[in-house]
């Protein structure tokens, strides 16, 4: 009983750490600075594009999707992780982007790059160590994962996020806001990889 309350609590500690890194990263580097990313949002914005569905709804939908497909396959602490996630991410967002300056941190988009990137791998290497998802397209990387024993997590998020980003390039046409979500995702699966 006491071991199972320790594991607990430290996969409950890497849940809010990495997600008070992520919300970090995308507020000070990679919002200021255009950098387009992958996952549910990325999805979101694409759907959005071609149909006049408000793109909350649209974010909403994937990530119901994509959580019932989680569910049937990674099982219960997948969905107790991703519930907390859900929630503590847009907290954490909000409170990040209200820190006086964040913005301003730097107006160089290839440093924004690889500081987003790093920190995104920092946050999302601490929840999957611990054996937590942030939920999103995450949720498919785990799949992947499951499917592929010998890949990497990082890897399998690497490739679910470059197709997305790669369609976005399709969708958007802008061609050096992709290439540097790109670039921003190889550190950020090297990162992973590196911490797991």
């Amino acid at each position: 009983m006491k071991r199972s309350w320790k594991k607990s609590l430290k996969t409950l500690a890497g849940v809010l750490a990495g997600n008070a890194i992520l919300a970090a990263a995308v507020a000070a580097f990679i919002v200021p600075n255009g950098i387009i990313m992958g996952g549910a949002t990325g999805i979101g914005l694409a759907i959005s594009h071609y149909l006049p569905v408000d793109l909350s709804l649209i974010i909403f939908c994937v990530n119901a999707v994509l959580f019932i497909l989680g569910a049937l396959i990674l099982g219960k602490t997948f969905i107790v992780t991703t519930i907390i996630s859900t929630f503590v991410y847009p907290a954490f967002l909000s409170a990040m982007q209200a820190i006086p300056g964040i913005t301003r941190l730097t107006d160089n988009v290839m440093l924004a790059t690889i500081y987003g990137g790093v920190l995104l791998g920092i946050g999302v290497g601490l929840i999957v160590r611990v054996g937590a998802s942030t939920g999103g397209t995450d949720i498919l990387g785990y799949i992947l994962q499951k499917k592929r024993p010998h890949m990497s997590i990082g890897r399998a998020l690497m490739i679910v996020d470059g197709i997305i980003l790669a369609a976005s390039i399709f969708v958007f046409g802008n061609i050096e806001a992709a290439l540097f979500g790109l670039i921003s995702l190889y550190v950020q699966t090297k990162v992973i990889d590196a911490i797991i």
